[in-house]
């Protein structure tokens, strides 16, 4: 089903994020050692959570994704993050499914990238689309584990606290990314179905550094998937 959100005039700042938004089907992955690995908020606690790591902008109402660069990681991972996770894993193949996000960029980490958005596999990464110092680019294996990692650059030019929007759109293998009018297509070949996909948006950060107030900082405005 689709994750329908209001529009951004509806937004209220006092409301929680999952008040805000329809966060059915989704976990929050935070940047706080749980265990073995990172603290995970799911329904229904996620409706009225919020931290400095997740909240409401208290002006307009959009859902803050906050990562300081020193944060805790999952196993699979050295990079923190403040993320969404999709629940419902699908097929590349066999899918018809899309995520399309509107998001502003509010602070960037020394290293300068990002990511925003993944097509994201449960052993490989088909697609990673990060924000590196104003431009957007994707970072995408049409194959399964195959070594090379292409990268596709989408649109340059934005500036912090710019906003702009971007879907990804699978249709049995073809992948489609598009960046404000900026479109790519891509076939992803039937190795892929040696592995099972999900979405995730949010606050990736691709800096782990202990330097102090070395942070990321994202705000979405809406998203939808389908």
């Amino acid at each position: 089903m689709p994750n329908f959100l209001p529009a951004a005039e509806t937004l209220s700042p006092t409301r929680k994020p999952g008040q805000n938004f329809n966060l059915k089907g989704f976990k929050l992955q935070l940047p706080v050692e749980r265990g073995n690995g990172v603290e995970e908020i799911s329904l229904p606690a996620l409706t009225t959570y919020s931290s400095e790591y997740f909240y409401t902008d208290n002006k307009t109402g959009a859902m803050v994704f906050w990562v300081p660069s020193d944060g805790a990681h999952t196993s699979g991972s050295k990079y923190p993050r403040t993320e969404l996770r999709d629940t419902k894993d699908f097929t590349i193949s066999a899918a018809t499914t899309s995520l399309a996000v509107t998001l502003a960029v509010l602070q960037t980490p020394q290293r300068n990238n990002i990511v925003v958005g993944q097509l994201k596999g449960e052993s490989d990464q088909p697609i990673e689309l990060r924000w590196m110092d104003g431009e957007v680019l994707a970072s995408v294996k049409t194959s399964y584990k195959q070594p090379h990692v292409e990268t596709v650059k989408l649109v340059t030019g934005l500036k912090e606290g710019t906003k702009f929007t971007y879907q990804m759109s699978v249709e049995h293998g073809v992948v489609t990314i598009k960046v404000n009018d900026t479109e790519k297509k891509l076939n992803f070949d039937k190795s892929w179905d040696a592995d099972k996909a999900y979405w995730k948006f949010g606050n990736y950060c691709q800096d782990n550094s202990k330097t102090p107030n070395n942070v990321a900082k994202v705000a979405v405005f809406t998203f939808t998937v389908k």
